[in-house]
């Protein structure tokens, strides 16, 4: 793990040289994301079903987001990104756009170690051109924007950037992809979850390739993603004695694999740190 975060820094302080753009892939277009740990902080609304389901099948919890920031991070330590470094998108400014979302198909654990497990879901993301739609607001969001299991009005529109599946890794049990300190209840309640996800390559999308770092390791596999997010009650979500309403506040983390040219870069400056050491021990 050591050599895994020394490789990680030294590819940071490479990037921290190179020439590379976070501009725009195209006028008014998504974003180009820079290689290296980034850090997303991202708002949404969701409905927690503790009893039977959301109206889908085993569902017992989905909603939507709207991502405020993204920073460039900094690794702290083993699967840990703070956010400490430079901001290179911020919400319906950068581009004259935003990045929006969707989670769903998440289903009560089997098992697990925390109080409240889940197991399966994914998290969709997209490019909001704001030229070409009206900005979403998370603020004002009500359950009946959602159109189908995966689409919701606002937050599944414009590019597709990558589709995120939950992954188990954030316990000791296999069966827990999420892990949740409280169970929602009919008199509020305030929860800290944690979760890993990795992207699905299958489902194609912009930023797919560039996510795909593998970069968090975990008893299971190595993992893209790490989600850790507060959740507490919200009224104005609820649906009948059994399904809650809930908003949270989201950091997710993850590694984004550098262009080609960087990684020449990066290869580069590792062997000229290998030819200092050989130097130095001659």
């Amino acid at each position: 793990m050591f050599k895994r975060l020394f490789m990680a820094g030294a590819a940071a302080a490479v990037l921290g040289l190179a020439s590379f753009s976070v501009g725009v892939a195209h006028a008014g277009g998504p974003i180009a994301l820079p290689g290296g740990p980034i850090y997303i902080k991202f708002n949404n609304r969701e409905q927690i079903a503790i009893v039977g389901d959301t109206g889908y099948a085993n569902e017992i919890n989905w909603g939507v987001l709207l991502v405020d920031s993204i920073n460039q991070g900094n690794i702290t330590g083993p699967n840990t990104i703070q956010s400490t470094g430079t901001s290179f998108f911020s919400n319906g400014i950068t581009n004259n756009g935003q990045i929006t979302g969707m989670f769903y198909g998440i289903e009560q654990a089997t098992s697990g170690v925390s109080p409240f497990p889940a197991v399966n879901g994914r998290l969709d993301l997209y490019w909001r051109d704001l030229d070409i739609y009206a900005a979403s607001d998370i603020s004002t969001v009500l359950p009946g924007v959602r159109t189908s299991q995966s689409t919701a009005t606002g937050y599944t529109d414009g590019i597709f950037l990558a589709s995120i599946e939950f992954a188990s890794g954030i316990t000791t049990d296999s069966n827990e992809f999420i892990s949740g300190t409280v169970v929602p209840g009919p008199n509020g309640f305030t929860g800290f979850a944690t979760s890993y996800g990795n992207v699905d390559l299958a489902a194609g999308g912009l930023w797919a390739d560039k996510l795909d770092g593998d970069w968090f390791n975990t008893l299971f596999g190595s993992r893209d993603f790490r989600f850790r997010n507060i959740y507490e009650a919200d009224a104005n979500w609820g649906n009948g004695p059994d399904i809650f309403g809930a908003f949270s506040t989201d950091p997710a983390t993850t590694f984004v694999v550098p262009a080609p040219a960087t990684l020449l870069l990066l290869g580069a400056g590792l062997v000229g740190v290998a030819a200092s050491r050989r130097k130095l021990s001659a």
